[in-house]
């Protein structure tokens, strides 16, 4: 959801000198947690409003994991960052991951795009038969309210925000 302030040049150097961004039109960009069990079925990237949903999320992984529970991640705080939920959806095997591929998410146009590494196996690799939901939970400074486009490390737009 972007801000109306006249202009996406305007909205990239407010969000970057907020945020504090060594690059003019760039915002930092931290993983606080990666899991194959996240349970969503199809790709996408959504917003976590506050602690409510991040609790939310937090027990549906826990419900999932086959063993023993993660050291889970403290409650980001909600005030300063906007934590963002990339997902792969359902995958048929291990060998798919998705991690954050740098630290530093850019602002186009009105879009956030952030950089993973989407990873899926070779064709024709053996993998473990085990249904997985790769995802990881990455946070922004909350001055960073554009649209959200996923790529992958060649360029290629894997998931965008679902306009509401």
């Amino acid at each position: 959801m972007p801000l109306a302030l006249g202009g996406s040049a305007m909205l990239a150097a407010l969000v970057g000198c907020a945020a504090g961004a060594a690059v003019p039109g760039t915002v930092p960009a931290k993983a606080i947690l990666a899991d194959l069990h996240c349970g969503g079925d199809s790709p996408g990237v959504r917003r976590l409003a506050d602690a409510v949903q991040w609790e939310a999320l937090q027990r549906r992984i826990a419900r999932r994991r086959p063993g023993p529970p993660a050291t889970q991640p403290g409650v980001p705080d909600f005030s300063r960052e906007s934590v963002l939920v990339i997902e792969m959806g359902r995958r048929p095997s291990l060998g798919y991951s998705v991690l954050l591929a740098e630290r530093e998410a850019r602002l186009r146009d009105g879009r956030l795009e952030i950089r993973v590494a989407w990873e899926e196996p070779a064709p024709g690799m053996l993998q473990a038969q085990m249904i997985t939901s790769p995802c990881l939970v990455v946070g922004v400074p909350a001055e960073a309210r554009a649209e959200i486009i996923v790529l992958d490390a060649r360029g290629r737009e894997r998931v965008r925000e679902n306009p509401r």
